[in-house]
């Protein structure tokens, strides 16, 4: 009985450093694919005089993204311009504003009390509740 619990505990172990070097190798080319696709998009950051840019990426002003790292500041990049361009509503919340039979309608202003709150919630998979939003019923009458 003891000699197959060390038979059994060696190839454990030996499942256990292969799945480990299975994790490394995904690693390293999820990595490469990363950069090799940033490379191919040929995405530039701003320049250093804009405010999102100075804020999270001032490093790397002017320069082409390259890296995952890069790729995380030129999201927040994108998300600050998105607030400010919006009246502060996030990405999710701004189809709702548009209409199908008028494609040129703006989306309305956030109000403060939103402003606020999305300032300071993380971000969830479903955006807080808009003016003229509704919301759907718990039951049916």
């Amino acid at each position: 009985m003891r000699k197959l619990f060390e038979i059994g505990g060696i190839v454990a172990g030996l499942v256990l450093v292969l799945f480990g070097a299975a994790a490394i190798y995904m690693g390293v080319d999820g990595r490469a694919t990363v950069r090799d696709s940033l490379k191919q998009e040929q995405i530039t950051f701003g320049a250093a005089d804009d405010p999102a840019v100075a804020k999270f990426a001032s490093q790397w002003a002017d320069e082409q993204v390259t890296t995952g790292a890069q790729a995380r500041a030129f999201a927040q990049v994108i998300h600050e311009h998105a607030l400010e361009g919006s009246g502060c509503l996030t990405y999710s919340q701004l189809g709702r504003f548009v209409s199908a039979a008028d494609p040129e309608t703006r989306p309305a202003r956030a109000t403060r009390r939103q402003r606020s709150r999305v300032s300071r919630e993380p971000r969830s998979p479903t955006p807080p509740a808009t003016p003229g939003s509704r919301r759907p019923r718990s039951r049916p009458r």
